[in-house]
């Protein structure tokens, strides 16, 4: 909208190259009217020239007035039976079609056009023309007509693809908008839960401790009851934010938690579906924070889930590589990969969960079309 508004005010102002059409059409006039001896008297022919060169300046804001205004110019400043008409008559007669055509819409320039076509034909015939000039003359102009209405309709569709790839654009940046914020709703729940959880524990262990003070240790049971309430109402409070996450996911509740120590029965599940998976592991397991281990198994499994969707492979394999300060994940499949462009975007669902996984705890991903065929995804999670 904001492109043809502006071709809009564009062409409701002479351009430059009104000016030098309006100009060349002037030098034209007075060059046929300084040589011929048939245009006379001068000084009305000079009027002539400046009217029709000054009228062609607004052939973009009102072109049938133009057109109007040409017209009666030539049947009016022939006072004799001139057989030919100045070649600025004509050129400007057939600019002003052309304008016709170009800005005004299709119905309404057809029929300005048609009644400049007949008053033409009319007007050569009483001057004694004939009716192979009048016909020409027509033709002529229904040409530079046509060529503005070509040009028009041209103009009128690439605005149109235009402002559909502004939409399209538009509702691409709002699905990914949609898809982060349904991924970071996933990713909360999964925390709130995983934090809640490790709360839970924390106070039953400070409970257990409190209870085995002694009598005297009064200061200390104090302080470890203190704690422990804390606890619980932090519990609470992680209990009540959990219930209204799952308000649009009711059964999130009832499945087991993500978790490393389940990828062969993630794996399990995405061979039934036909698709060969490799899994890997490489250093010793060691436990994970609750955040940290339920990212790494979402990444995994995103990864494995855009093989299935977007590659068409028959063959993915999963390395899990555990290291001291972080953790390695991999997933390469050898199918027919996707396109840089894609994945460097990010316009996928499952690519947005995994960047969104990977920037929150500080860490890295890599996914790209491999040279040879094939998707890698490639994850690096800090565990400090």
């Amino acid at each position: 909208m904001r492109i043809a508004a502006r071709f809009r005010s564009y062409d409701d102002r002479p351009s430059l190259v009104d000016a030098l059409i309006a100009l060349a059409i002037a030098v034209i006039g007075a060059a046929d009217v300084v040589q011929s001896d048939i245009y006379r008297p001068e000084g009305q022919w000079v009027g002539a020239i400046l009217l029709t060169s000054g009228a062609l300046l607004f052939r973009r804001r009102v072109p049938v007035i133009v057109l109007a205004v040409v017209l009666l110019l030539q049947a009016t400043v022939h006072t004799g039976e001139a057989s030919d008409d100045p070649a600025f008559q004509f050129l400007a007669t057939f600019v002003a079609s052309f304008s016709v055509g170009a800005h005004v819409r299709l119905a309404a320039s057809g029929a300005s056009l048609a009644g400049a076509v007949v008053f033409f034909a009319v007007y050569n015939l009483s001057r004694g023309a004939d009716w192979e000039s009048a016909i020409l003359g027509g033709v002529l102009f229904w040409a530079a007509w046509t060529i503005g209405v070509a040009l028009r309709l041209s103009e009128q569709r690439k605005q149109e693809v235009e402002t559909r790839a502004l939409q399209l654009e538009s509702e691409g940046e709002e699905r990914v908008r949609a898809a982060v914020v349904d991924e970071r709703a996933r990713i909360a729940r999964e925390l709130h839960d995983a934090v809640a959880h490790s709360v839970s524990v924390m106070v039953l262990q400070v409970g257990a401790v409190r209870r085995r003070l002694r009598d005297e240790q009064r200061s200390e049971r104090e302080m470890l009851t203190g704690v422990e309430q804390t606890g619980r109402e932090a519990v609470t409070e992680l209990q009540r934010m959990l219930g209204l996450l799952r308000q649009e996911d009711p059964d999130a509740g009832l499945a087991a938690r993500p978790s490393l120590a389940r990828l062969d029965e993630l794996v399990e599940q995405v061979q039934a579906t036909g698709l060969q998976v490799e899994l890997h592991i490489d250093g010793e397991p060691h436990p994970l924070s609750a955040g940290i281990d339920v990212s790494a198994y979402r990444i995994v499994q995103e990864a494995l889930t855009n093989v299935l969707k977007h590659s068409g492979g028959a063959r993915a394999v999963v390395h899990v590589r555990y290291h001291t300060t972080e953790i390695e994940l991999e997933v390469v499949d050898n199918g027919r990969g996707r396109s840089e462009g894609r994945a460097d975007k990010g316009l996928g669902h499952g690519l947005v969960g995994m960047r969104e996984r990977v920037a929150l705890f500080g860490g890295r991903l890599e996914a790209e079309a491999m040279s040879t065929g094939g998707f890698a995804v490639r994850a690096r999670l800090p565990l400090r």
